[in-house]
């Protein structure tokens, strides 16, 4: 069954390289210099609709720090989840510091 989900999100990504951003020269043809970049970093962990913003950041920076990028702001809104959720007297406070 994992191998069946990997099969079907590598057919998902595929499908959604050519989607993104498709006028931009980076992103415009299979061929195109940032489609096996944009292909790499939404391999590591695929949630439809972060095509976009991994694309964006690749535009302004190099693979292994965009890839990294995605991977801090995936923690920080769990991190939020978390806190939110099960420390509620911490999050009042930062609330208060923001």
């Amino acid at each position: 069954m994992a191998s069946n989900d990997s099969l079907m999100t590598s057919k998902q990504i595929e499908k959604d390289l050519l989607h993104t951003m498709p006028t931009n020269a980076c992103y415009s043809h299979i061929n195109s210099t940032g489609i096996p970049r944009l292909r790499r970093i939404l391999r590591g962990n695929y949630c439809q609709g972060m095509g976009m913003i991994a694309a964006s950041l690749l535009l302004f920076m190099e693979e292994e720090n965009a890839f990294w990028t995605m991977v801090f702001q995936a923690d920080q809104r769990v991190l939020r989840t978390l806190i939110v959720n099960y420390l509620p007297d911490i999050d009042e406070t930062l609330k208060t510091m923001t």
